[in-house]
């Protein structure tokens, strides 16, 4: 993790020196950290497997794909595309005691909005019905990973997020 910190630092510091040697620099970066992610676990997933649960979904539907578009743009389209919010998004307009309850409703929900531009996104948001969708993006070798968990009592959710998402990274 010193490592990650030390050298985001030094991107940082020579992003100074231009724009072309940031953008390469940023790539090398995000490459690296990718392999670290893969390393130390992060790029774990399997692929388009159904399993039962003991939590309180029916259906987990773990999947992932790997595309070759950038991680940021593939974020934005994510998250806009399966109504993703950051927690001060998810909470703007709130004020006093329904503020504080709808933070205590997201924490109970297990909201995730994990960022790391260039190189890793967590996602985690629960929809109306009982749903709940598990998206990690990660730069493992010069590609994006995408891998989710999608959770439901509906047998055919897995597969709906499976086509959604692949006509979101298309």
């Amino acid at each position: 993790m010193k490592k990650i910190i030390f050298v985001l630092s030094v991107a940082a510091t020579l992003s100074v020196s231009g724009c072309a040697e940031l953008n390469s620099l940023n790539g090398a970066v995000g490459n690296i950290a990718g392999q670290l992610s893969s390393v130390l676990g992060g790029g774990n997933s399997s692929s388009g497997g159904y399993s039962r649960s003991s939590s309180s979904h029916r259906y987990n539907v773990e999947d992932s794909i790997v595309s070759s578009k950038n991680i940021d743009t593939l974020y934005v389209k994510v998250k806009r595309n399966f109504k993703f919010s950051t927690r001060d998004e998810a909470l703007s307009g709130l004020s006093g005691f329904e503020r504080q309850r709808h933070a205590e409703l997201l924490d109970e929900e297990g909201h995730t909005h994990e960022v790391t531009p260039g190189v890793y996104y967590h996602l985690i948001n629960s929809y109306t019905g009982g749903r709940k969708l598990d998206v990690k993006l990660s730069k493992e070798s010069g590609k994006v990973r995408i891998s989710w968990v999608a959770s439901s009592n509906e047998a055919d959710f897995g597969q709906f997020i499976k086509q959604e998402m692949l006509k979101t990274v298309r």
